[in-house]
């Protein structure tokens, strides 16, 4: 009772041992024993797939190498460029606030050059002089005083 399995096994050991006899045989002697040109027809078949499908292979793997490369050279660059997009954006920011703070500089500066302390004398002077009549009436006063 050996079953289907064991069949399938012991066949595959007995077609393994004869194909291996026959190929040691045939290398011994370097010439094939039967089918000559149907076995040639074959490996030239064989050889010719196995050469196309490693052309294709390679150019297939070459193409997801390349592919997987400038991917991540393309993931690279768009990260440099979030970088340097957030680096601008804190430099303008920065920018823009000692902009700010300049103009408030300079207002300060005008207003301070505005309000000296000749330009606090010359408005202390005009708020506290006479006006033409004062001065004409005092101007009188001292005159009869004198006389």
């Amino acid at each position: 009772m050996i079953g289907a399995a064991g069949a399938v096994f012991g066949g595959s050991i007995i077609l393994f041992s004869l194909y291996a006899t026959l190929v040691a045989v045939e290398q011994k002697n370097a010439r094939r024993l039967f089918g000559e040109r149907f076995r040639d027809s074959l490996d030239t078949k064989m050889v010719t797939l196995a050469t196309r499908l490693v052309r294709q292979w390679n150019h297939v793997s070459k193409f997801v190498v390349r592919l997987g490369w400038y991917y991540s050279i393309h993931s690279l660059l768009a990260a440099m460029m979030k970088a340097l997009v957030s680096v601008y954006t804190r430099i303008e920011q920065v920018f823009e606030k000692n902009r700010a703070r300049t103009k408030e500089l300079r207002k300060e500066f005008k207003k301070h050059l505005r309000e000296s302390h000749l330009t606090k004398m010359a408005d202390h002077k005009e708020a506290t002089s006479l006006s033409k009549e004062e001065q004409e009436t005092l101007l009188r006063q001292k005159l009869e005083q004198d006389h």
